[in-house]
């Protein structure tokens, strides 16, 4: 009878000791990315960040760029000495979602798609450029 009560008390602690749950997920980033050209065209694209994916074509070089500011898409400087030509063919640049669960929004005009380039990288960087291999995108954008 003793051991009937003893293991009937380990199996009444067992169930009363709270057993971990999963994991807290990390929060997710999800952001809708657009440019709109001179023309009123525009391109779109779906980035997610942790895990990378989404429709971008350059999503590990944008994300990468992303964590260096910590998702702030208005402190972007990637590439300030790029030169660009003087060429007005104005260019909108619009996101929104979230950064690591956090709410983000931008908006800007850039005088040119190179303007916008050199400013945002590979975040940006919706259509890829037929004339340069993608291994460079994705390489050119990995330092500030």
């Amino acid at each position: 009878m003793f051991s009937i009560t003893l293991t009937a008390l380990v199996a009444a602690l067992a169930a009363a000791i709270p057993t971990p749950g999963p994991a807290p997920e990390a929060p997710q980033t999800r952001i809708a990315l657009s440019v709109t050209d001179a023309g009123g065209r525009t391109t779109t694209a779906e980035l997610r960040c942790g895990p990378t994916g989404g429709n971008h074509p350059a999503a590990n070089a944008a994300c990468a760029a992303l964590t260096q500011v910590e998702g702030d898409l208005s402190a972007l400087q990637v590439n300030t000495a790029q030169a660009c030509t003087l060429e007005y063919a104005p260019v909108q640049a619009t996101a929104t979602g979230h950064w690591r669960g956090r709410p983000i929004t931008f908006d800007r005009a850039f005088p040119n798609a190179c303007a916008l380039l050199g400013s945002t990288g590979p975040v940006f960087a919706l259509t890829p450029d037929p004339t340069v291999p993608q291994s460079e995108v994705d390489g050119a954008f990995t330092a500030i």
